[in-house]
């Protein structure tokens, strides 16, 4: 087992005591199984929040499993939409250099002055 491997076990230990304890189970049988990937969402400064959202679903009737389920879910949901977003910002240079290629062509220049902008992306 590497190191890098053994905190995120750790981490995901922690996810699990901290949301387990949030909704007032047992982390031991009580609980839905949460994989070590899907804890990767919620890092330890979220670790509150998330354990603060269980908490409120609890009190508003949610099974502690489903509450404790649907909290890692969001967290992952959130993760993913924040990966998107990052992922077409660093897009956007690349798609602004194709528009200016197309638009170039479109006032007329010739392949040989477009082509390496074009080359570029």
């Amino acid at each position: 087992m590497t190191r890098a491997y053994a905190y995120r076990i750790l981490h995901q230990g922690k996810v699990i005591n901290e949301l387990t304890e949030a909704a007032g189970v047992s982390p031991i049988g009580d609980t839905p199984s949460i994989s070590e990937w899907r804890t990767r969402n919620i890092t330890p400064g979220m670790l509150s929040q998330a354990a603060s959202e269980v908490r409120h679903a609890v009190e508003r009737g949610v099974l502690p499993t489903e509450a404790i389920r649907e909290t890692v879910n969001n967290f992952g949901e959130a993760h993913r939409e924040a990966e998107k977003q990052v992922i077409a910002s660093d897009a956007l240079p690349d798609v602004r250099r194709v528009y200016e290629a197309v638009t170039r062509m479109r006032q007329g220049w010739n392949a040989e002055d477009v082509g390496p902008a074009i080359n570029s992306v």
